[in-house]
């Protein structure tokens, strides 16, 4: 099965902890995610958890495959219009946050490989301008949206595991599923892991 990756980045003017938790909390995707009317459900998320994410008439469901505090967030659809994923990959950048996005399609079929990747390109650049947008406007229009208070202690107490692009090789003892990593060819390279089936 083919697939289609695009990556695209975007500064946003609010700390790293701030940004993050807009990203992950139930309660906020719909601020930020363009055209989401509901999310449920509400609670807190972890790797695994699934969310039914609803866009008016049509409701889809993510799957969380990575979270990391207070750096990645990402999501697979299972339902909806599956085998579309979705990482956030945050870098602190002063009292800004570096966001960079990269959305992968699984191409199903020989008609929607054919058609289907300019199409998709223009709806990732639309979606991430959209999150981008959207993410500005919250943080400049809202003087005090609470950080929780995991990400409140990551950022404060000792530095967190250094996330998987930043290592020279995986951790000795491993546990959880396989990642398969790769580098973009941009000037500010990022090395993105995504989770593997299997």
């Amino acid at each position: 099965m083919a697939s289609l990756t695009i990556t695209l980045r975007a500064t946003i003017p609010a700390p790293i902890e701030r940004v993050f938790e807009l990203l992950t909390s139930p309660q906020h995707i719909p601020q930020w995610l363009p055209g989401c009317k509901s999310v449920e459900p509400p609670a807190g998320l972890r790797k695994g958890s699934r969310l039914v994410v609803g866009f008016g008439t049509r409701a889809a469901e993510f799957e969380v495959v990575e979270l990391t505090v207070p750096s990645n967030f990402g999501w697979i659809e299972r339902k909806g219009r599956p085998g579309n994923h979705v990482y956030f990959n945050l870098g602190f950048a002063g009292g800004s946050t570096n966001l960079a996005m990269k959305a992968i399609w699984e191409a199903r079929g020989v008609w929607a490989r054919l058609f289907g990747e300019l199409s998709r390109r223009k709806d990732a650049k639309r979606f991430f301008e959209g999150v981008v947008n959207n993410l500005r406007r919250i943080v400049t229009t809202s003087s005090a949206i609470s950080i929780s208070p995991m990400a409140r202690r990551r950022s404060t107490s000792t530095p967190a595991r250094s996330p998987c692009w930043a290592r020279k090789s995986p951790p000795a003892t491993r546990t959880g599923p396989r990642r398969k990593c790769t580098s973009s060819s941009s000037a500010t390279s990022t090395t993105w892991c995504v989770p593997t089936t299997g």
